[in-house]
């Protein structure tokens, strides 16, 4: 458990009566970042646009850097209605 959403993921299969262990991979989407608010992946109807477009960002950040010598390109926050 690395993130505060991981740790929601687990507490939310343990509210449903999945039995889950260490060491066990769980899959779930983030439907609210603001409040910890996770779905297991096979239940979720919604998803928070914000958290993953940071997701995005950061990985383009990342790898851009890592093949490329020029500081890399910050993207506008792009904001969902």
């Amino acid at each position: 458990m690395g993130s505060p959403e991981c740790g929601a993921a687990v507490q939310v299969y343990r509210d449903r009566g999945i039995g889950i262990s260490p060491g066990m991979k769980i899959r779930y989407v983030v439907a609210d970042a603001w409040e910890y608010r996770v779905e297991p992946a096979w239940r979720a109807r919604s998803f928070d646009c914000g958290y993953y477009q940071e997701l995005i960002d950061k990985a383009y950040v990342e790898i851009t850097f890592a093949y490329s010598k020029k500081p890399p390109v910050k993207f506008p926050k792009v904001i969902h209605v």
